[in-house]
């Protein structure tokens, strides 16, 4: 091949919704404000957000390029979405290729092994597929051989959180793993509310199995209305289960809106309740603590790395630790009030989108001022 096109990352990912699409928004722009071109390939999904829509969120420099990937393993399908990369790879020739969920994760690296670039293939998988709990234990040990074989390809794994890091290294036998946190940075924080009105307790994502919305129904109809509003900014497949609560109860529904009618409505919250089966490192609980929201989360992998327990919020093993600790913040506004301040100040110094920015260039082995000079690998 010739010389690496010089200051261009290829990002590929087959997921472009909830916080994988905010996650790699977040990325892409920040490389392009530093100088570097930026390719993005995606498949459309049912949670891809409209052509119109992405034009908003993504800087108007960064390239997009549709490629046709399947959730599902499917031959066929996966066979025209690595003939797809590879063909792209060898017309671009980039300095990085960045690879984003399972799928881009694997076919990525089958094509960029092909197109001869092993050295510069980065892998984020933002919650391995393996993890999943809404599908047989069959399928989850056939994702873990796929993520096993693909390590072959070559490439390094950029894990978004220190237990998808130690998944990589225990798990799927990965050689290579680096260590960059999920960030994000709101522009506000939430303004202490005065109190005279019932306390609203949201949550954000897919209304899908992942986020157990039976669970979020559940400790909803454990509350009267006099003492709580419960919302879920999403949409999703299973949005007629979360609708199905009990007489006299019910769940507000937002639907998907954009980024800032998001984050005016975490501002208009009082807590975050999270209570996901699985999780990568999800960037609506930080952006949640940034604002200044105490969390109530799952026990689980990724919500652990976020919370600080009795300090932040409350990390709950069961529905019932659940309902104790919502219903200890509902009478107690000045314990509200201490566990969003800790919150907001605890995620500002972890979680910076600067330090992101910078960390993900480092694992690259890359200067990100030197893209537009040279925007080859660094030596090593």
């Amino acid at each position: 091949m010739k010389n690496n096109n010089p200051g261009c990352v290829l990002h590929v990912t087959e997921a472009l919704g909830g916080g994988v699409l905010y996650a790699v928004a977040q990325l892409v722009n920040s490389q392009v404000e530093h100088g570097w071109v930026v390719v993005l390939a995606h498949s459309i999904r049912s949670d891809t957000p409209s052509g119109a829509e992405l034009d908003k969120i993504f800087s108007s420099q960064v390239t997009r390029v549709v490629i046709p990937m399947v959730t599902v393993p499917d031959l066929r399908q996966d066979f025209r979405a690595v003939f797809s990369i590879w063909r792209l790879v060898r017309r671009l020739n980039p300095t990085i290729v960045h690879l984003h969920s399972s799928k881009a994760g694997v076919v990525g690296r089958l094509a960029g092994a092909l197109a001869g670039c092993r050295q510069r293939l980065f892998y984020t998988p933002h919650g391995y597929a393996f993890l999943r709990q809404d599908v047989s234990i069959i399928k989850r040990k056939l994702f873990l051989l796929f993520e096993r074989i693909a390590t072959l390809a070559g490439g390094s794994i950029i894990a978004c959180s220190l237990s998808e890091a130690e998944m990589a290294r225990q798990r799927v036998f990965a050689q290579r793993v680096q260590l960059v946190e999920n960030a994000v940075s709101p522009k506000v924080s939430k303004i202490i509310s005065s109190g005279d009105r019932r306390l609203r307790v949201v949550t954000v994502g897919r209304i899908s199995p992942q986020k157990a919305p039976q669970r979020f129904r559940a400790v909803a109809e454990r509350f009267s209305p006099c003492d709580a509003d419960f919302v879920w900014i999403g949409d999703g497949e299973l949005k007629s289960e979360l609708m199905m609560t009990a007489p006299g109860r019910s769940v507000s529904i937002t639907g998907w809106i954009g980024r800032e009618d998001v984050q005016e409505a975490l501002l208009a919250a009082d807590v975050f309740l999270l209570l996901s089966r699985w999780e990568g490192l999800p960037l609506s609980l930080i952006e949640a603590q940034l604002i200044g929201l105490p969390c109530i989360v799952s026990d689980i992998d990724g919500c652990r790395e976020v919370v600080i327990d009795g300090v932040t919020g409350f990390i709950c093993r069961s529905d019932e630790e659940v309902v104790s600790a919502l219903q200890l913040l509902v009478d107690d506004p000045i314990l509200r009030v201490k566990m969003g301040q800790a919150a907001r100040q605890y995620s500002t110094k972890r979680f910076s989108l600067d330090d992101m920015v910078e960390k993900t260039f480092d694992a690259y082995g890359v200067d990100k001022r030197s893209a537009l000079e040279n925007g080859s690998l660094a030596s090593g």
